[in-house]
């Protein structure tokens, strides 16, 4: 491997390190939670970093290793790919179960595509492409709308997209078993407890009635990145091909998977530095011409169904603005509602907002730049309530809201309220699962600075990515679990060393003692 390449991936281990390490630390010490209740106003999304008792949550995670270490022992008996049915599976029927009890409706901008993409268009009701309206602001939207009509092609129903849900999560599992299977070189007999670990990441099936573009996004992205491992190994064309083409339609999707683009870009360029495979160049050329026909493509579609002319909608700078904005009704960076009213303090003018939107970032920055200590605090709590709020949102979506009619059990009540017995035994179990990802994430880094090569590096890039994005894009922690999912691998990795060292120096010295 090229000197360059091999100084670049160590520079990034190193990074990625150091930010796993802040977050392994935090979550020792402190977690946050929201206090949003069932019934309360919609706008209600408060989240509040408290603190941990140290001891008991370290107490905790030993407790869970071991018993991670017990069913490891257990699934040595079964074969792997019964093992691997079994918890996607396992992944899909809970999350079918998890739809139906929950009877989600969706909200916000999960509303506006579903309305749209159901009987908006059906009835020629165009409303939502005017000026000012939801689809002129948002057209990048469009990709998922799009998809959800394909969708409704087979069956016009909520529900029914929910229930395609619990088919891409269990599709995402398997994805992730796969890709940890292709970056460590596992044998068929190996790779078990990714497995384990992937059953009890119970945020598969709370996610699963998420109507967005975040869960199929995932699921192709995932996809993409099987393909471009296959085509490291191998060169094969038909795979760097099909790794374009799902990387595609994620960012289709889902614009914000562009990251995922970004760092498979990067990838290839290191491969070509490595391998001399000037091709590579030609294949990250005509993704990134596709896309933008593809984009463009949809644009028009619309623009021809509706008879509406969609501009490029609003500029991003807002949501990088909002991004830096104090927030005491919610928590420093998080949604304020600021962009809207910009955008419509400037007459909808894009130009003129993108200009305001520059210079309030500027200003900003500056004044983060004068009061260092200022800073400090902003963004450390912006990151906290992001990356340790252990259940990542996937409960909050959940909790009705301005639904009077919705009838409560005790098992739900329980469930949403934030003092309910089932959310606080939730939150303590994400608390150590989150816990057990970072640390032994951040202790696998350590160990393998040095050896892992650019093949290995895509997730971790991804991750590093991610983390510097939502340092000044719009928070929320629903946002970082696409990034945290990524962890699980290298996580699993150092699990299987530690059960190793477990078998080696303590069940054999007690066998033969």
């Amino acid at each position: 491997m090229s000197r360059l390449v091999k100084y670049a991936i160590n520079c990034l281990i190193v990074c990625v390190t150091v930010i796993l390490l802040f977050l392994t630390i935090s979550s020792i010490f402190y977690t946050a939670d929201f206090i949003t209740e069932p019934f309360q106003i919609e706008d209600n999304e408060k989240v509040v970093i408290y603190s941990n008792n140290p001891i008991i949550i370290l107490l905790l995670l030993c407790v869970a290793i071991l018993i991670l270490y017990g069913v490891y022992k257990v699934s040595l008996k079964i074969k792997i790919n019964k093992l691997c049915l079994f918890v996607c599976l396992s992944i899909f029927i809970l999350s079918i179960i998890w739809i139906i009890f929950a009877k989600n409706n969706p909200r916000d901008d999960q509303l506006a595509m579903t309305n749209s993409a159901s009987y908006l268009f059906k009835n020629n009701m165009y409303m939502d492409f005017e000026k000012g309206y939801y689809f002129w602001i948002y057209p990048f939207q469009l990709g998922y709308v799009l998809f959800l009509e394909t969708i409704f092609m087979i069956y016009n129903s909520m529900y029914f997209i929910q229930m395609m849900n619990a088919i891409f999560v269990a599709v995402i599992a398997f994805c992730i078993y796969y890709i940890t299977k292709q970056i460590f070189s596992y044998k068929n007999n190996e790779n078990k407890l990714i497995l384990i670990l992937l059953l009890g990441y119970l945020y598969f099936e709370f996610i699963s009635t998420f109507i967005y573009g975040n869960i199929p996004g995932l699921m192709f992205s995932l996809i993409s990145i099987i393909f471009l491992n296959k085509y490291l190994e191998n060169a094969e064309t038909k795979y760097i091909c099909f790794s374009g083409i799902f990387i595609i339609i994620a960012n289709i999707v889902k614009p914000n998977y562009l990251i995922f683009l970004v760092a498979e870009i990067i990838i290839l360029v290191l491969d070509t530095i490595v391998n001399k495979r000037i091709k590579n160049i030609f294949f990250i050329c005509l993704t990134i011409f596709l896309l933008s026909v593809c984009n463009m493509g949809i644009k028009n579609f619309y623009e021809i169904r509706t008879g509406k002319k969609l501009t490029d909608g609003m500029p991003r700078i807002l949501h990088v603005n909002m991004g830096l904005n104090d927030n005491e009704d919610r928590a420093n960076g998080w949604y304020d509602g600021s962009t809207i009213e910009i955008f419509e303090e400037n007459n909808w003018d894009i130009e003129k907002t993108k200009k305001d939107g520059n210079e309030r970032v500027k200003n900003r920055i500056i004044h983060f730049i004068q009061n260092p200590s200022r800073a400090y605090k902003f963004f450390r709590e912006k990151m906290l309530t992001q990356w340790i709020e252990p259940t990542h949102q996937t409960i909050w979506i959940n909790i009705p809201l301005k639904d009077y009619d919705r009838q409560m059990n005790e098992i739900s009540l329980s469930l949403y309220s934030k003092n309910g017995t089932l959310n606080k035994l939730l939150d303590l179990y994400f608390a150590v699962y989150q816990l057990m990802i970072y640390s032994m994430s951040t202790i696998y880094f350590i160990k393998n600075v040095k050896t892992i090569d650019y093949k290995q590096s895509l997730l971790i890039l991804i991750f590093f990515g991610g983390f510097l994005f939502q340092i000044f894009w719009e928070a929320k922690s629903l946002y970082t679990i696409i990034f945290t999912i990524l962890l699980l691998p290298y996580a699993a990795k150092e699990l299987e060393d530690i059960f190793k060292i477990i078998d080696e120096k303590i069940v054999s010295k007690i066998c033969n003692g």
